[in-house]
C-alpha cells in the first residue's frame, strides 16, 4: 500500500462520500495510525484555526486598544476603558481594575483573584466561571452581568446593587455580603455556606433549597422568604425578622437564633434539634409539631404552654418560665433546668431521668408518677412519695443536701432511702453523720451499729464509730473499731488509725509499731511521718521528730498542722528562728489558726523580739480572748520591755482566766511573778 494510494483513498472519502460497504472494506484494510488521522485531523486543523483566531482577535483589540495591552503587560489599568474587551481566560490575578470600565467585556474563565475590581463597570459583562476569589468588589456596577459558576469565595462585595444579577448556581462560600440590599434576587441553588449576611435585605429574596449552613444571618431582614428545603444548620438568626417566612419544614438543627420573635409563626415540621433558642419568642406557637430535642432554651418563657408529649431530652431550659406549662407524658431526659420555675405545672408521667435539677421552683406541681430516677435533683423539701424514684436517688440526694450542711434535710432523704430499702446500708451510715452534725450522738452511734449489722464488712461505718467514740473519749472502743478496719483492709491507712488510738492513750511503742508498719506499706504516707513525729516529740527525741516531720512535708500539701507540729520540734532543739518561719507558714495557710500564732510569739520572745511577741499575742487574744497563755506570754513580753503597767494588766488577765479553768499550777506560776511586780 504506498503513499499515494493512501492520498487517493482520503480525497476520496473526503471529498465524495463513498458507499457503507466499501467504506467499510477500505478502512478494515488500512493501518490504526491512519484511521485515527483521518477522523480527527479536521477536528484539530479546525481547533487550531480557532485558537488562531481568537489569538488575532485579541491582538487586533491590544492594537485598537492600548488600555488592553497595558493590562496584560502590567496588570494595572486603574481607571481604563476596557468596554467590550475579550479577556477571556487571561491570568488577572492581583490585577488592579478599580474604576476601569468593562462593561460588556468577555471575562468569561479569566482569572481576577484578588484583583482590586472597586467601583468598577462590569455591567452587561460575562463572568460565568470566572475566579473572583478574594477580589475587592466593592460598590462595582453588575447590573445584568452573569455570574453563573463564578467563584467568589472570600470577595468582598459590600455597596453592590444586585439587582438584575444572575447569581444561580454561583458559589458564595464564606463571602461577606453585610448590609447588601439583595431584595428580589434569585439565589436557588446558591451556595451560601458561611457567607457573611449580616445586616442584609433578604425580602422577597428566593432560597428554596440553598445551603446556608453556618450563615451568619444576623439581623437581616427575611419578610416574605422561602427557606423551604434550605439547609440552615449552625445558621447566625439572631436579630432576625421572621414575619411572612415560610419556615415549614426547614432544617435549623444547630442554628443560632437567641433572641428570635416567633411569634404566631407557622414552625410545623421545623428541626431545632440542638438550636440556640435562648430568650426566643414562643407565643401563639404549636410547638407540639416541632422538633425541640438537644435546644438551648434558656430564659424562654413559656407559661402555660402545652409542651405535653414532646421530647424534650438533652434541653436548656435555665432561668426558663414554665409556670403552668402543661409537660404531662414530655420526655425531659438529660435536660438542664438551673432556676427553672414550674411552678403549678403539670408534670404528671413526665421523665426527668438524669436531668440536671438545680434551684428549681416545683411549688404546687403536680407530680403524679413523675420520673426522677438518676436525676440530679436539688430540693431543700422532700418531693412528695407520688413521684418515682430508687433508694439510691434519695441517698444521693441526701448526700448533697449533706455537702451543703442541711443535715436535717439531709436526714428526710436519707429517711425516704431507708423506708424503701430497710437493709440500705450506706444510707444508715450516712445518715448517722448527719447526727453526728446535729451532736444527737445517740442516734449517730444506732445508725453506725445498724449499718455494721446489716453489712459487717462497711470499713466507713467503722470509721465514723470509732471516730465517734475518740469524740466521746472511748477510746477502748475505738481501738476494737479500728482494729476491726485492720481485719477487714490491712494498708496503711488503718494501720495509722489504730495508732492514733494508741496515741491518745499515751501507748508510744504501740504508736511506733503501727506507724512503722504504716511506712512499710506506703514509704509516702504522710499521716504516718506525721504520728510519729509527734511520738518522738512526746518521749523527747526531737531530732527523730524532726525528720518525721520533714518527711510528713515533703508528701503533704499545704498541710498547716505539720508546719506547727516541726515549729514545736524546731524551738524544742533552740531553733528559734526555723520555728517562726514554720509557724509563718502555717499560719500563711490558714490565717485564724490560733494556736500557731501562740506559739510564733513564744519563739519571737525566745528570739528577744518583745514588740513582735506582743503583737502575735494581741492576734491570739482578738481571735481567743480566754486564751490564757497569750495574756501571760505578753505579760513577760512587756516585763522584757520594763513596762511594769502593761505587763501587771497583762498577767492579772491571764491569773483569772488560770482561775476560771482550774489551771492550779500555771495559776501560782502567774501569782509568783506578780508578787514580785
Amino acid at each position: 500500500m504506498t503513499p499515494k494510494f493512501i492520498t487517493a483513498k482520503f480525497i476520496t472519502v473526503a471529498s465524495k462520500p463513498l458507499p457503507s460497504k466499501l467504506l467499510k472494506f477500505q478502512l478494515h484494510k488500512l493501518p490504526i495510525v491512519f484511521i485515527v488521522l483521518i477522523l480527527f485531523t479536521p477536528l484539530v486543523f479546525s481547533s487550531s484555526v480557532y485558537a488562531r483566531e481568537e489569538q488575532n482577535t485579541k491582538y487586533a483589540q491590544q492594537q485598537e486598544n492600548p488600555n488592553l495591552k497595558k493590562l496584560l503587560e502590567t496588570k494595572n489599568c486603574s481607571g481604563c476603558n476596557l468596554r467590550r474587551v475579550n479577556l477571556n481566560r487571561a491570568n488577572l490575578r492581583n490585577a488592579k481594575l478599580n474604576r476601569a470600565n468593562l462593561r460588556n467585556a468577555n471575562l468569561r474563565y479569566a482569572d481576577l483573584s484578588y484583583a482590586d475590581l472597586r467601583n468598577t463597570n462590569l455591567a452587561g459583562a460575562n463572568l460565568r466561571n470566572t475566579n473572583l476569589r478574594g477580589a475587592r468588589l466593592n460598590y462595582a456596577k453588575l447590573k445584568d452581568v452573569d455570574l453563573r459558576g463564578a467563584k467568589l469565595a472570600g470577595a468582598e462585595l459590600d455597596g453592590i446593587d444586585f439587582e438584575d444579577v444572575n447569581l444561580r448556581g454561583v458559589n458564595l462560600n464564606g463571602v461577606d455580603l453585610s448590609d447588601v440590599d439583595l431584595r428580589n434576587i434569585d439565589l436557588s441553588g446558591v451556595d451560601l455556606q458561611g457567607t457573611i449576611l449580616r445586616g442584609s435585605d433578604l425580602r422577597g429574596v428566593n432560597l428554596y433549597g440553598v445551603n446556608l449552613k453556618g450563615v451568619d444571618l444576623s439581623g437581616v431582614n427575611l419578610s416574605g422568604v422561602d427557606l423551604r428545603g434550605a439547609n440552615l444548620d449552625g445558621a447566625d438568626f439572631r436579630y432576625v425578622n421572621l414575619r411572612g417566612v415560610n419556615l415549614r419544614g426547614v432544617d435549623l438543627s444547630g442554628a443560632d437564633l437567641r433572641g428570635i420573635n416567633l411569634r404566631d409563626i407557622d414552625l410545623y415540621g421545623v428541626n431545632f434539634s440542638g438550636a440556640n433558642l435562648s430568650r426566643a419568642n414562643f407565643r401563639g406557637v404549636d410547638l407540639r409539631d416541632i422538633e425541640l430535642k438537644g435546644a438551648i432554651l434558656n430564659d424562654v418563657n413559656l407559661e402555660g404552654e402545652d409542651l405535653s408529649g414532646l421530647d424534650l431530652s438533652n434541653v436548656q431550659l435555665n432561668d426558663a418560665n414554665l409556670v403552668n406549662a402543661q409537660l404531662e407524658d414530655t420526655n425531659l431526659s438529660y435536660a438542664e433546668l438551673k432556676k427553672t420555675n414550674l411552678r403549678n405545672a403539670n408534670l404528671d408521667n413526665a421523665n426527668f431521668r438524669f436531668a440536671k435539677l438545680t434551684d428549681v421552683r416545683f411549688e404546687g406541681a403536680s407530680l403524679n408518677d413523675t420520673d426522677f430516677r438518676g436525676a440530679n435533683l436539688d430540693l431543700a423539701t422532700l418531693p412528695p412519695d407520688t413521684i418515682r424514684a430508687e433508694d439510691s436517688d434519695y441517698q444521693r440526694w441526701g448526700d448533697k443536701r449533706h455537702k451543703i450542711k442541711d443535715y436535717k434535710g439531709a436526714i428526710a432523704y436519707f429517711d425516704r432511702a431507708i423506708t424503701i430499702n430497710p437493709r440500705f446500708a450506706t444510707a444508715y451510715t450516712n445518715r448517722g453523720l448527719a447526727k453526728r452534725k446535729l451532736r444527737n450522738y445517740q442516734g449517730a452511734l444506732t445508725d453506725y451499729t445498724t449499718a455494721i449489722r446489716i453489712n459487717p464488712s462497711d470499713i466507713q461505718a467503722y470509721e465514723y464509730r470509732a471516730n465517734l467514740y475518740i469524740a466521746r473519749k472511748n477510746y477502748q472502743a475505738a481501738l476494737s473499731d479500728r482494729e476491726k478496719i485492720i481485719t477487714l483492709q490491712p494498708d496503711a491507712k488503718a494501720f495509722t488509725g489504730r495508732a492514733n488510738v494508741y496515741h491518745l492513750l499515751e501507748n508510744h511503742q504501740a504508736v511506733l509499731k503501727d506507724t512503722n508498719k504504716a511506712i512499710r506499706l506506703d514509704s509516702r504516707h504522710a499521716a504516718a511521718y506525721n504520728l510519729r513525729g509527734l511520738t518522738q516529740y512526746k518521749i523527747k527525741n526531737y531530732q527523730l521528730a524532726l525528720n518525721n516531720f520533714n518527711q510528713a512535708i515533703k508528701y503533704s500539701h499545704r498541710w498547716k498542722q505539720v508546719f506547727y507540729h516541726r515549729g514545736r520540734a524546731r524551738f524544742a532543739v533552740g531553733r528559734y528562728r526555723d520555728a517562726t518561719k514554720d509557724f509563718d507558714r502555717a499560719i500563711k495557710i490558714d490565717k485564724n489558726y490560733v494556736e500557731a500564732y501562740y506559739q510564733r510569739s513564744l519563739a519571737r520572745f525566745a528570739r528577744k523580739k518583745y514588740k513582735d511577741a506582743i503583737k502575735d499575742s494581741d492576734r491570739v487574744i482578738s481571735r481567743d480572748p480566754h486564751h490564757a497563755g497569750a495574756h501571760e506570754n505578753k505579760g513577760n513580753s512587756f516585763l522584757a520591755l520594763k513596762k511594769t503597767t502593761e505587763a501587771r494588766l497583762a498577767f492579772q488577765q491571764a491569773a483569772k482566766i488560770y482561775t476560771q479553768k482550774q489551771y492550779n499550777s500555771d495559776l501560782q506560776r502567774v501569782k509568783k511573778i506578780l508578787a514580785q511586780l
